[in-house]
This record gives structure tokens, C-alpha cells and sequence, in this order.
């Protein structure tokens, strides 16, 4: 995951409507991304696409979420 450019493109973005995707491999990757979002304060990040690795059975959906804050 490229993180200076995430910084970036979240804070052009309108309040609440940017969803990241790709790049997400494992639940850490999430975690990572959810101190990001913390941290560089990113309320515009509004999600985050893990379809492959959700299929792949790589974290579950609760983990998911709770490696999200939720």
C-alpha cells in the first residue's frame, strides 16, 4: 500500500466518499489503515475494499471489522 499517496488523495476528497482499495493482504494491512486513518486524521475515508483476501479466507469479516475500530 502506497500510504503518502492515500494521505494525499483522502484529504482532496469530499468529506466521507473515498473507498480504498487494493492492497490489502492480510488483517494487518487493515490495522495499519485504520491507525492511518486515525493518525493523519482521514474522515474522508469512508471504507475499504478486501474482496480477494476476504475470499480467500485470509480474515474473517469480524475480524475485518474489529481490526477497523468497529
Amino acid at each position: 500500500m502506497n500510504f503518502e499517496d492515500l494521505i494525499w488523495i483522502a484529504k482532496s476528497a469530499e468529506p466521507g466518499h473515498l473507498v480504498y482499495s487494493g492492497g490489502i493482504g492480510d488483517i494487518e494491512d487493515l490495522r495499519h489503515l485504520a491507525q492511518l486513518r486515525q493518525e493523519a486524521h482521514l474522515e474522508n475515508l469512508a471504507g475499504v475494499i478486501v474482496g480477494k483476501a476476504l475470499y480467500e479466507g485470509r480474515f474473517t469479516i469480524a475480524e475485518a471489522h474489529a481490526a477497523l475500530g468497529g
